[in-house]
């Protein structure tokens, strides 16, 4: 899925190469008026959050000044809400740090070594579209299946936090 037009990403991630093939993958397919702003700390990630306007923030977990969900904490708006979509990325493999991320506001958290440029797509454009439109929606059409599949992820790390269990022991069973 292509990343709507216009759309803004701030990538905050310490890592060069990171930062780089992230870029990357946003811009393999093209995408009118796409914007992406880098940043390599939690300072300068805080600093452009709070001085330009960002669709969606790709968060790593491990800076060098900060973590991200300490970075989350001081960009949280006065009414508890972040200022844009987020996604985190980790390579951490902790249930604790993905279920504190979506406690947070933060739409999907992706594991460093298990996504490639379709699914951070994917789940950039569901943040994105998920933030911005209202929280309910009459008769809307059904998300397509990889916003099902993230939302299931976050599902199952929410639950398996919750009762101290692994993920992979989490089975979420939908009867349509």
């Amino acid at each position: 899925m292509p990343i709507r037009a216009a759309t803004s990403i701030l990538i905050v991630e310490d890592g060069d190469d990171d930062r780089m093939v992230y870029r990357i993958m946003l811009t393999r397919q093209p995408a009118h008026g796409l914007s992406i702003t880098l940043a390599s700390t939690g300072e300068e990630g805080l600093k452009a959050l709070r001085g330009g306007k960002f669709d969606c923030l790709l968060l790593d977990h491990d800076l060098p000044d900060m973590t991200g969900l300490e970075m989350l904490d001081e960009a949280m708006r006065p009414d508890g809400r972040l200022p844009c979509a987020a996604v985190m990325v980790t390579g951490s493999h902790s249930d604790r740090i993905a279920a504190e991320a979506l406690r947070r506001g933060v739409r999907a958290v992706l594991l460093k070594d298990q996504f490639d440029d379709s699914v951070l797509r994917d789940a950039i454009d569901t943040a994105v579209a998920a933030t911005s439109g209202p929280a309910v929606v009459a008769e809307a059409p059904p998300p397509p299946d990889s916003a099902i599949a993230l939302s299931i992820a976050a599902a199952k790390h929410g639950l398996a936090a919750t009762f101290g269990v692994s993920p992979a022991d989490v089975e979420i069973i939908i009867h349509a």
